[in-house]
């Protein structure tokens, strides 16, 4: 990893902190590979414990100071360059090869973040094997309420068009939880709007 890609990422990855909803706050999918960006930066520099901290405070705190819709347009705008120039070192067969592996991750996406979830919540509240399957059920269903409400685009969803179907989610889980469960999955939530209140 070059010293330009270090620094590069960690910005694309902290403006679609901004936009990533599936799990939320500082917990979710996108926090944590700036987590994980950022361990790689601390062993490619040697970054002493101070300077990693300082760094991920600046990291968040240039994440809400970015606009949403023009970061949208912004990434729409290199992703769209990028793939452009991949394109052009690709033979005819390798660009229909490479236009199908793109379908492919933005299909498989809404999976990995369920995926994630899942784990997520099956650590947190020692849920049992039926719990799981479940909670499996549940998150399809939200994914696909999701995918109607906003015709495949949830990323560039409103938060008021997508705060319904996750109110649901959480109501759905809720339902699924033993009494303990469901005092940790309460913790869990106020947890998380703690840390968003507090970055705010």
């Amino acid at each position: 990893m070059t010293l330009k890609s270090l620094f590069v990422v960690p910005v694309l990855v902290v403006g679609l902190s901004l936009v990533s909803f599936a799990e939320g706050g500082p917990d979710g999918p996108t926090h944590k590979m700036m987590d994980a960006h950022l361990e790689k930066m601390t062993k490619e520099l040697s970054l002493s414990p101070e300077q990693a901290q300082k760094i991920k405070a600046i990291m968040e705190d240039a994440g809400h100071q970015i606009d949403k819709k023009k970061l949208m347009e912004e990434l729409k705008a290199l992703r769209e360059k990028k793939d452009g120039e991949i394109e052009a070192v690709l033979t005819d067969q390798q660009r229909q090869k490479f236009k199908g592996f793109k379908e492919k991750q933005k299909k498989d996406a809404p999976k990995h973040l369920k995926e994630m979830m899942l784990h997520r919540l099956t650590e947190k509240l020692k849920l049992s094997e039926t719990q799981v399957k479940e909670l499996s059920g549940i998150l399809d269903r939200t994914h696909q309420e999701m995918d109607a409400a906003t015709k495949g685009k949830f990323w560039e969803a409103s938060r008021e068009t997508i705060a319904p179907i996750l109110k649901n989610q959480d109501e759905a889980i809720e339902k699924i939880l033993t009494p303990e469960q469901l005092t940790q999955f309460k913790t869990l939530k106020e947890e998380r709007k703690d840390k968003k209140w507090k970055q705010k």
